[in-house]
Order: structure tokens, then C-alpha cells, then sequence
């Protein structure tokens, strides 16, 4: 007889039932890697103004190979998340690439039209 009652006290209904904890997962090394060179290699874009493309350019491409083998491992979040940003970097990286080396063999032309003296010859004698 317990606390007076000939039978024990019903559990309540509205408990859910219990379950044990799960394990932890176990995250890929390369896949963490992957997601650090995805931010590092955004970051050096959005930091630097676009003037280092070719440091990006380069983190962003490991780091899409390390996402690569980091989901075959262990298909998590983090690996997929890592795939995005790297490869958001790479598609910036190449756009900047490419933009940089426009400028430096002058299609692109940075200096604009304020400094085109043709325009401001009428007015000048």
C-alpha cells in the first residue's frame, strides 16, 4: 500500500511517453571546413570591395570539393549549407574575375564621363 491508496496512483494520460535520448550525430570535419571556407571566402568578397576575387576564387573551389566529400561521408545540414555559400562565392568570384579583367585591359572603362574634357569643349575657349 503506497501513500494510503490500495493500488499506485495511475501515471497521468496527458504525459507523453518517454524516450530515451538520442546519440548525437556526428559531423564531418570537411564538411565544417567547407561551411568555414564558404563564409570566409563571401566574407573576403564583401570586405575587401572585390579587390581580391582570386583569394575567394580559390577558398570558394576547395571548399565546394570539401562539401562534396564531407555529404558523401555524412549527409547533414552542414554539408549542404557549405555547398551554398561556396558556391554563391565561386558564381561572385568569377563575376569579379572577370570584371577585374575587363578594367585592367580597358573595355571597361572606370573613369567616367566627368573626366572626358570633349564633353566640357564648348564652354571652354
Amino acid at each position: 500500500m503506497q501513500n494510503g491508496f490500495s493500488q499506485p496512483p495511475y501515471p497521468n494520460p496527458n504525459m507523453p511517453p518517454y524516450y530515451p535520448p538520442q546519440p548525437p550525430r556526428k559531423s564531418s570535419g570537411k564538411s565544417i571546413a567547407s561551411l568555414v571556407l564558404g563564409i570566409i571566402s563571401d566574407a573576403l568578397l564583401v570586405i575587401t570591395c572585390c579587390v581580391f576575387p582570386w583569394i575567394s576564387l580559390i577558398c570558394s573551389i576547395i571548399g565546394i570539393i570539401l562539401g562534396m566529400l564531407g555529404k558523401k561521408e555524412n549527409s547533414n545540414g552542414v554539408a549542404i549549407a557549405g555547398l551554398i555559400t561556396n558556391i554563391i562565392a565561386l558564381v561572385l568570384s568569377i563575376a569579379m574575375v572577370f570584371l577585374v579583367i575587363l578594367v585592367y585591359i580597358g573595355i571597361l572603362d572606370t573613369s567616367g564621363w566627368y573626366y572626358n574634357y570633349s564633353f566640357y569643349s564648348p564652354f571652354i575657349q
